[in-house]
């Protein structure tokens, strides 16, 4: 426009074509109805599973830790989002996992910081093609069933077991010459979360093939499997991160494709520093159970079963602590027997 140009209104055909158009598109746009939380009582009795409730991370950890059975019910047939309190000025994050163990769909986080929280949302939605979407396991979508998020015993259905973890080796974490070490830490419900209690020797001026190779970690009872998630992460000595990885353990299978993450968190990797680890699991859900032939006590594969199934390798890449051009990333190796095959298992909606 120049100065003096006349400026004409939209004449009265074209403002109601305008809004037909968005009447449209706001019908297909809007699949979800917001609601105002009034309580569990109300929206179990309304039962309209089109409408969702969004709740604070304050609010939402009030409910679930006074009523958790409840809001696990509720979100059986509503949906929930949580989000970070406004006093997060600093755009942290709390820990998603609580709220998954309640199976909220949506716990939002802020993304652009890489977080421990970031991490672990990160590494549990690669699945299911990245798609952002992926299932609850079964007994939390079933009426009949029964989970408390704070259990510290057996779940219904679902019996504990043990997870044996061996840090073998790495191959180019860094061209510093630096000291290295490994740290692995589970997630999941609070019973199953285990946090800075197994961390591998470390190896003195070596960055690019130190050799660790100690004795397995061993995490003896973990309650909910299906909930509980890897996180293996390569440091220096001094304590600066180099790597992280998380993953599912109900998702650490052979088949697992090489994925190509992000270095930091959007720069995609393209080299192939890796962390190589044996993964060997005693958990078994009935269903899997059913499915290998089990008798329901918990299973450990056996030297010879291992060796007979070829140990088949898969390879996940562990995206770098900050983002510095060509950043570097690790790949993660998890050696698995066949034979647990049939324990692959979505974990939870987004």
């Amino acid at each position: 426009l120049r100065i003096g140009d006349k400026v004409t209104a939209p004449d009265k055909a074209s403002a109601a074509k305008e809004t037909e158009a968005g009447a449209e598109i706001s019908a297909l746009v809007n699949y979800v109805q917001p609601v105002h939380f009034n309580s569990f009582e109300s929206a179990e009795k309304k039962n309209r599973t089109y409408e969702m409730s969004s709740f604070d991370e304050k609010q939402a950890t009030t409910l679930l830790k006074e009523r958790p059975l409840e809001f696990v019910n509720y979100n059986k047939h509503q949906l929930s989002r949580v989000y970070p309190a406004g006093t997060r000025f600093d755009s942290s994050n709390f820990m998603p996992q609580v709220f998954w163990n309640a199976g909220c769909q949506l716990v939002a986080l802020n993304y652009q910081t890489l977080d421990l929280a970031m991490q672990l949302n990160l590494g549990i939605f690669e699945y299911n093609q990245r798609c952002g979407y992926l299932l609850k396991p079964e007994f939390m979508r079933r009426k009949d069933r029964r989970l408390d998020p704070f259990a510290e015993s057996t779940v219904d259905g679902i019996i504990a077991g043990t997870v044996h973890i061996h840090v073998i080796s790495a191959q180019f974490l860094t061209d510093k010459r630096v000291g290295t070490y490994v740290e692995v830490d589970m997630y999941g419900l609070p019973a199953d979360t285990v946090r800075k209690k197994f961390r591998t020797k470390i190896v003195p001026n070596n960055g690019i093939n130190p050799i660790y190779d100690e004795e397995p970690f061993v995490f003896k009872k973990v309650v909910l499997p299906e909930f509980a998630s890897i996180r293996i992460a390569a440091y220096e000595d001094s304590g600066r991160l180099i790597g992280h990885r998380a993953t599912t353990c109900s998702r650490t299978m052979p088949r697992i494709p090489t994925h190509r993450v992000k270095n930091g968190m959007w720069t995609t990797a393209t080299i192939g520093e890796s962390v190589f680890t044996r993964y060997r699991e005693g958990l078994r859900s009935r269903r899997a159970q059913r499915a290998c032939g089990g008798s329901g006590e918990p299973y450990q594969i056996s030297e010879r079963s291992r060796k007979e199934s070829g140990a088949v390798v898969g390879s996940h890449r562990l995206s770098g602590n900050t983002i510095r051009g060509n950043e570097r990333s690790t790949i993660l190796k998890h050696h698995r027997g066949r034979v647990f095959s049939h324990l692959s298992s979505h974990l939870l909606t987004v």
